[in-house]
């Protein structure tokens, strides 16, 4: 884990295509490492060729990706809201029912938009495509992405200013695990 002045942090990282040998890639760290284990592991869905990162308090993913459409999605635990509905249940309904991004982005804004799930920011993305969606309550910000982002447990989008802290953190991750060319 990466800490700034004690603080520990929850990041995705999706980069699509940062070489001719990978398609995409993606690295996920836990906020709280010190929790108790609930099953975190990797699963894979027969039927919809879904693998993911599995959390089993949520039957969801932290991140997964499709063999069947190619998409991949990510979510980093952001804000305080907690909703009635899981982050990662969302990300493995996404991964499961849409077939192509603009399909999973609108599929993940239209259920944000009702405010029942927890607060949190999602990296979506196929082949060099990446969406930021974020969300607080029924407050839905998303946007296109460049193909490199850095996902943090920090709204950059929609509250405007990102913090000091996110900012050394994407700055961190960006000169230490981010370097293939």
């Amino acid at each position: 884990n990466f800490a700034v002045e004690g603080s520990l942090m929850c990041t995705i990282i999706a980069i699509a295509e940062p070489n001719p040998d990978y398609r995409f890639f993606f690295f996920a760290s836990r906020d709280r490492p010190i929790d108790p284990f609930f099953g975190n592991y990797l699963k894979f869905i027969p039927n919809n060729r879904v693998l993911g990162i599995y959390d089993k308090r949520s039957d969801g993913f932290s991140s997964g990706y499709s063999l069947k459409t190619g998409i991949y999605a990510g979510v980093a635990n952001v804000g305080a809201y907690r909703g009635r509905k899981s982050r990662g249940f969302l990300i493995k309904k996404v991964l499961t029912k849409a077939n192509d991004t603009t399909e999973a982005v609108l599929m993940m804004e239209r259920e944000l938009i009702r405010g029942e799930y927890s607060s949190g920011g999602y990296i979506i993305g196929k082949e060099g495509e990446n969406w930021l969606v974020e969300n607080l309550e029924s407050s839905v910000y998303t946007e296109r992405l460049e193909k490199r982002h850095v996902l943090t447990n920090f709204f950059t989008g929609l509250k405007g200013e990102v913090p000091e802290e996110a900012k050394q953190r994407s700055v961190f991750v960006s000169k230490n695990l981010l370097n293939f060319s």
